[in-house]
């Protein structure tokens, strides 16, 4: 059985796509870039403005739950 894939819910921007993203400790703002070598994405939150950027291209289908991945590990080692 094949595992559903988690969407963000990606606004519309000039240059860039926005998606907000809340979890029990955090609203995160995801922005979402297509480089010539595919997806990539950045993380803020209100009290980090680009706490990570991430270099590593993706093919759009995979960047949401590259996304998610990075956030779940992030809190899981910020808050144990």
């Amino acid at each position: 059985m094949q595992k559903e894939k988690r969407k963000l819910p990606w606004l519309k921007g000039s240059a860039f796509n926005f998606a907000w993203l809340e979890t029990p400790r955090e609203i995160y703002r995801c922005e979402r870039s297509n480089t010539p070598e595919g997806w990539k994405f950045l993380i803020s939150t209100k009290k980090k403005t680009y706490m990570h950027v991430d270099s590593v291209p993706y093919l759009k289908e995979e960047l949401d739950e590259a996304i998610y991945q990075w956030i779940e590990e992030y809190e899981t080692t910020r808050y144990r």
